[in-house]
């Protein structure tokens, strides 16, 4: 603290002290506060306290002198009075109208447009050195053409420069020059002020700069639609749109539970599955599908899933199960999903009039997606030990999506190999039948040697 305190550091003197708390720093600013107010009040007090003492001394001193004409006198300062009145009511009249002016002037001076940014001859430069000045930062310029003038940016009451600055030039052609001489991706061309590469773009207007400014603000004041729920905008009908009373009766207990589900917080809408209510009893799965295509009209686009709601419990004569009148139907693309909706939702050419589709975009649950994923991770998991033959496989040995040496094979090579371990599969259990023992296939093998053995030696006898 000794030894730096009142410094100087790039042309500014340091002050160092020691930190306060604060709860401390904070007392002490008010205090200071409030004693400069009482300050500025008795000097107001005093001033108005001697104003009116030399009021009443003048008052007294024309009292004794003129005690024949009082009622004259009166009269006469009566008139005065008005007179100062009058006067003062004029000055202020008067200074409010200079400061209006001023005011206008000062208005039309930032309302007014600079022409050299209107017309492209203003840049704005980044990067610059903090002991560059104006007529180092002119000089180096004026290379592209002449300069009307050159300004760095720097901190009100300090003389320390910002790293930025203003140039103007007198002719939009020059300003052109040094905006491809920036854009130049080569080292040797670069913009260079001692070891700093400069970047320059046009500079903007003030207009301009505060609706950027406003527009980060309201986008940084936005939340997160981590949950999709800006997609319900387009799950929603209007109510004139000659549907019937059933199915506006079904749209709003369809949009109440929506909303009574989405309190929960693990609740979020897929942007590619979309839920499908009212549907005829006697739709099937492949019609469903068939008129989902057909809504899209793309060829690239792809159903993963279309499936039609079933009550298992009741089941017809044909072996089908009765219809709940709404389905699931997923994309692999929000595009396609998003086309469905909008030609299937309300339409009263699909089915009938009185019967119309009402498509949204369905509510899923975090957890039980998640152990969706895992279920089918150990699905694929269990097809590559079977085809594999391997009994048990850690999913983190061999990762998903990763071929396996057996994916590589031949089908005729796949197919022995399946029918191999098959047989031996086959093989082991009956042998733990027969043995009951961990160790079957050892003793077969053994077995199996000795047998061979036997045989080999009858046949030297013979």
């Amino acid at each position: 603290l000794r030894s730096l305190n009142a410094t100087s550091l790039l042309n500014r003197i340091m002050a160092i002290d020691w930190a306060l708390p604060k709860d401390q720093y904070l007392n002490f600013l008010i205090k200071e506060k409030q004693e400069a107010e009482n300050m500025t009040m008795e000097e107001m007090v005093l001033r108005k306290l001697e104003s009116k003492n030399e009021y009443t001394q003048a008052s007294t001193s024309k009292r004794k002198e003129k005690s024949e004409n009082e009622e004259i006198q009166k009269n006469d300062v009566d008139e005065e009075n008005q007179l100062q009145e009058e006067n003062e009511i004029m000055e202020e009249g008067e200074s409010s109208e200079k400061i209006l002016a001023e005011d206008n002037l000062q208005k039309s001076k930032e309302h007014k447009p600079d022409p050299g940014i209107e017309e492209g001859r203003t840049l704005f430069v980044r990067h610059l050195p903090f002991d560059v000045t104006n007529d180092t930062l002119k000089e180096y310029f004026s290379m592209f053409g002449p300069l009307k003038y050159a300004l760095v940016c720097r901190y009100s009451g300090t003389d320390h420069s910002k790293g930025t600055g203003f140039i103007q030039f007198l002719t939009k052609e020059a300003a052109q020059k040094c905006l491809e001489a920036a854009n130049n991706t080569s080292e040797d061309e670069r913009l260079c002020i001692g070891n700093s590469n400069l970047s320059v773009c046009l500079a903007l207007s003030r207009s301009e700069l505060e609706r950027l400014n406003s527009e980060k603000c309201i986008l940084k004041k936005q939340p997160k639609d981590n949950r999709n729920l800006k997609l319900l905008e387009y799950c929603e009908v209007k109510d004139n749109c000659g549907m019937s009373a059933k199915d506006a009766e079904k749209r709003k207990k369809i949009k109440a539970l929506n909303e009574q589900k989405l309190k929960n917080l693990n609740i979020f809408l897929s942007h590619t599955r979309l839920c499908v209510h009212n549907l005829p009893l006697k739709l099937s799965d492949k019609e469903l599908k068939k008129l989902c295509y057909e809504a899209v009209s793309d060829r690239k686009s792809r159903i993963i899933e279309c499936r039609i709601m079933r009550d298992l419990n009741r089941i017809n004569s044909s072996g089908i199960a009765h219809s709940l009148g709404y389905a699931f139907v997923q994309f692999t693309e929000h595009e396609h999903a998003l086309k469905c909706l909008k030609v299937l939702n309300n339409n009263p050419k699909i089915f009938t009039n009185e019967k119309r589709p009402i498509v949204e975009f369905s509510l899923e649950n975090k957890a039980a997606v998640n152990l969706k994923n895992q279920r089918r991770v150990r699905a694929r998991m269990k097809q590559m030990a079977v085809s594999a033959g391997v009994s048990e496989m850690n999913p983190n040995e061999v990762p998903v999506g990763e071929k396996t040496e057996h994916n590589k094979l031949s089908k005729k090579e796949r197919k022995r190999k399946r029918r191999y371990f098959a047989r031996k599969m086959l093989f082991g259990m009956q042998l733990e039948k027969l043995h009951g023992s961990k160790n079957s296939v050892l003793n077969l093998k053994r077995k199996m040697s000795g047998n061979v053995q036997k045989n080999f030696t009858a046949k030297k006898l013979k």
